[in-house]
């Protein structure tokens, strides 16, 4: 059971994995689909079987703020925190904490210049979008939480990006069915994507979101939105393109 996956820019490929019954919850593949490594066991959380890391993003490096390479970030929702590690496999630096300390169902993170942006999350009371400093390649400290205090504005909000030519977060907020909008420097909502074709809500929730920026075949930005009904049952799990 994979749970989320990403690629270096030195063709390492990182799998989130859920079974329990494999000895680490982090798998490391070449570009061929080799297996070369596996990290986490002493860090992720653990419950019925199953491993606790749900989303998996690699932050870029970034040599002008000291970020030489590339780090490998967790979201582990039954210890309720975030990660980083090494390309290695090397713990680098954790934040935790269940509730208004820091965070609840942590579902998936984003990078945006020095900050990281985590949905936080599926299930529990959160419902919420973080924004932290990690210039280091580690969770540093909260720069802004939204809401500050729980409301309705989102529900189980599963997975988020940043589209870079508009500057806005896009947020996959799983049980309202929508795809928000969020202004990434206040946290402040500007609305909800709009594609009538995504059908939201009758045609699946959203799972999961991903920017592609100008692909080379294409002149404009890719949003991938992946949706599925809830609760699942096999019915609405799609793939969909969405041309910004």
């Amino acid at each position: 059971i994979f749970s989320a996956v990403d690629v270096s820019t030195t063709g390492l490929i990182f799998v989130s994995q859920r079974d329990a019954r494999y000895p680490q919850p982090v798998l490391v593949l070449d570009r061929s689909g080799k297996f070369l490594s596996a990290f986490g066991a002493a860090d992720v959380g653990i419950s019925n079987g199953s491993w606790g890391g749900h989303g998996l993003v690699v932050q870029p490096a970034d040599a002008a703020a000291g970020r030489a390479d590339e780090k490998v970030w967790v979201m582990d929702f039954f210890g309720h925190r975030v990660m980083s590690f090494s390309l290695e496999g090397q713990l680098l630096g954790k934040a935790s904490g269940n509730g208004s300390a820091a965070f609840g169902n942590v579902a998936d993170a984003a990078f945006r210049g020095s900050s990281v942006y985590f949905s936080d999350g599926d299930g529990g009371e959160a419902n919420r979008v973080e924004r932290w400093g990690a210039t280091s390649g580690r969770p540093e400290a909260i720069e802004w939480i939204s809401p500050p205090q729980p409301t309705s504005d989102f529900l189980n909000p599963h997975s988020l990006c940043w589209h870079k030519a508009s500057d806005r977060l896009l947020v996959a907020d799983r049980d309202h069915a929508r795809i928000a909008i969020v202004e990434p420097q206040t946290g402040q909502l500007k609305g909800n994507l709009s594609c009538p074709d995504l059908n939201l809500g009758a045609g699946g929730k959203p799972f999961g979101v991903r920017c592609l920026e100008n692909p080379k075949a294409l002149k404009d930005d890719i949003v991938l939105v992946i949706t599925s009904n809830n609760p699942q049952d096999g019915g609405n799990q799609y793939l969909h393109f969405v041309d910004m």
